[in-house]
């Protein structure tokens, strides 16, 4: 598989017409399904200047200034994605760690003997500390959540670029 960067604004027509090799008849319906096929992402009505456009590997495409996707490129382009992806998810369990710290030191103050005497004697202050710890339950749970999500988004991730890889090769 090749990539061509649409240099100025076109359409299917114009960019077949570089691609498609001469000779190539009814033939060349097929290749043009076969790129569209593709390339479902892209609006082959308007092709704006840098679009990358994936090209099929077939006998009816010329080479001209297509190239290749795969090696270095590709590896190139995984490695950084992975690598944000890391770089995201470190900052987010470091943030998650700081407020599950904090969420044990409020935890903490709301448990202990002195607040307890406070809120008996103090009905306002009985409520904010339930309503305290209701809210440090809900914030743990969207942690939870959205530790599980992190997870499945550097799943999906993974095998999206495993896909990807076989395909160029």
């Amino acid at each position: 598989m090749r990539m061509i960067v649409v240099k100025q604004a076109s359409d299917l027509q114009a960019v077949t017409g570089r691609l498609i090799r001469p000779g190539s008849g009814a033939q060349a319906t097929v290749s043009i399904e076969a790129l569209r096929a593709l390339n479902p992402h892209l609006d082959f009505a308007r092709l704006d200047a840098g679009t990358v456009l994936l090209v099929p590997d077939h006998p009816d495409f010329d080479g001209g200034d297509a190239e290749s996707v795969g090696g270095e490129a590709f590896d190139s382009l995984a490695k950084d994605a992975l690598a944000g992806l890391d770089a995201a998810a470190a900052r987010m369990r470091a943030g998650f760690e700081r407020r599950e710290a904090q969420r044990k030191e409020v935890g903490a103050a709301l448990r202990s003997a002195t607040f307890k005497r406070a809120a008996e004697a103090d009905e306002a202050l009985r409520k904010q500390g339930a309503e305290a710890e209701a809210r440090l339950k809900e914030d743990a749970k969207r942690a939870a959540s959205a530790t599980a999500t992190l997870a499945q988004i550097e799943q999906g991730l993974k095998a999206e670029l495993t896909a990807l890889a076989q395909r160029f090769k």
